[in-house]
């Protein structure tokens, strides 16, 4: 019976572990116009400037809505009206020379700015 606990308490940190790595802080709302909303664990709650953006974050705007997000790159993406996306992977590491970003465009419009930092870029 020990056994059984020691080894469901080591899956659970392992899960919980394995999230806090997925969920990774790699942005954040730096403008908001009209309705927005970043959904987190299958929770949708209402953007806010300065809010976090974590790494499997979806964010959706209304009609009329815009979202502006600053990531640690310092590259910026606008989200347009009535648009969702998900943020798959954000990667920045200027020590090894690494930025890479996959954004998945659910529906709408998004516009990029990308940073340069002596570092090489993929979209």
């Amino acid at each position: 019976m020990a056994q059984l606990r020691s080894r469901t308490l080591l899956l659970l940190v392992v899960v919980l572990c394995a999230r806090m790595v997925w969920a990774q802080e790699v942005g954040t709302v730096a403008s908001i116009e009209g309705q927005a909303e970043i959904g987190r664990g299958g929770t949708w709650q209402p953007a806010a400037i300065g809010a976090a953006i974590h790494t499997g974050d979806e964010l959706r705007t209304g009609s009329p809505g815009r979202l502006r997000i600053v990531f640690q790159d310092d590259s910026v993406v606008t989200v347009s009206d009535d648009s969702h996306l998900v943020i798959d992977q954000q990667v920045f590491d200027p020590n090894r020379g690494v930025a890479r970003s996959l954004i998945e465009l659910l529906r709408g419009k998004v516009r990029s700015l990308v940073a340069r930092h002596g570092v090489r870029h993929e979209l």
